[in-house]
This record gives structure tokens, C-alpha cells and sequence, in this order.
């Protein structure tokens, strides 16, 4: 017999082996990257709680905003960009694009408690936004938000704020 004669033998029994064993629902392992195994998931995980959410800017912000609120927003920190826009279902270049919003956040959303759409999008900047790099990527950020027609305010970070413009905001 020919090399090639039993390689195409062997490769016809293994089959037949394979096939046979998924018909009788023999569970048949396949490699799945994504799956972990059961010794992965009994390691132990290398994550700890955060001490804090916000940063104490942040909150005293967020607390202030919730006195002028008056209860007529939800007011959620820390929003995904990705979760307030999404990129057109006909873009080729979908995958750059989502990537370009992928781990960006902005600080504040104000989302309307009826319908859960945003009405107003709160960056609060502090001394990081002064550097080149923030600055290009508030602007961008602005853009994409004015784009979707989403309004963003920028306020600057201080240990007291006044909120008289952005009640303004909320009120219209």
C-alpha cells in the first residue's frame, strides 16, 4: 500500500470515529479560546474594590448638582461614551471608529427620568485638562457629543461651584 493510500485511510477512520461519537452524544471537547477551564476559573482573581468611585472633586460636585436638580434627572457619573453614542450601522470602518470611543468616559450625565435619554453631558476639569493631549480629546469629544445632539458643559473644577449657568441648562 501507498503512503498517501493509508494517510487517506486513517483520516477516513477518524472521521467516521468523530461522527459515530457525536451521534451516540458523546461530549466531543473542542478547544474554545474564549471558554476558561475550570482550573482558571478556581485561581484566584487579581481584583480589589476600588476605595473610591469618584474623586472628591467629583463628589462634591455631584453633591452640589443634586441640590439644584430637585429631583427631575437621573444624574449617573462616570458614563461610557460608548453607551451614550454608537457608530451608524452602514460604516465601514466600524471597528476603528468603536474603538475610538472604547474606555473614553465622561464624568456626569444627566439623563431624563421619563424617556432615559441624556439631556446634558457635565465635564468637570481639573488641572489634567490643561494638558495638550486632554485638550485635543475634550474637543473631540465635544464634537461627537454635538454631532449626536447631545449638549456638553465643561466646568472647572474648584472646592465650591457656582451652578446658576448649569440650572439655567437644566431649566430649559
Amino acid at each position: 500500500m501507498s503512503m498517501t493510500l493509508i494517510i487517506i485511510l486513517l483520516i477516513i477512520i477518524g472521521l467516521a470515529v468523530v461522527f459515530s461519537l457525536i451521534q451516540k452524544g458523546e461530549n466531543v471537547e473542542v478547544e474554545h479560546p474564549e471558554v476558561h477551564s475550570i482550573q482558571e476559573q478556581k485561581d484566584p482573581m487579581p481584583y480589589v474594590r476600588k476605595q473610591y468611585f469618584m474623586t472628591n472633586s467629583e463628589l462634591n460636585f455631584f453633591r452640589n448638582l443634586e441640590k439644584i436638580n430637585q429631583n427631575k434627572y437621573f444624574i449617573v457619573p462616570q458614563v461610557s461614551l460608548s453607551g451614550l453614542v454608537s457608530v451608524a450601522d452602514n460604516e465601514l470602518m466600524r471597528k476603528t471608529y468603536n474603538n475610538k470611543i472604547d474606555r473614553k468616559s465622561v464624568d456626569f450625565v444627566l439623563f431624563d427620568k421619563a424617556t432615559f435619554l441624556p439631556k446634558l453631558v457635565i465635564e468637570l476639569d481639573d488641572r489634567s485638562h490643561d494638558r495638550y493631549d486632554r485638550k485635543i480629546r475634550d474637543e473631540w469629544v465635544d464634537d461627537v457629543m454635538k454631532k449626536v445632539g447631545i449638549r456638553i458643559v465643561h466646568v472647572k473644577a474648584s472646592y465650591s461651584y457656582n451652578l446658576v449657568p448649569i440650572e439655567g441648562l437644566l431649566a430649559g
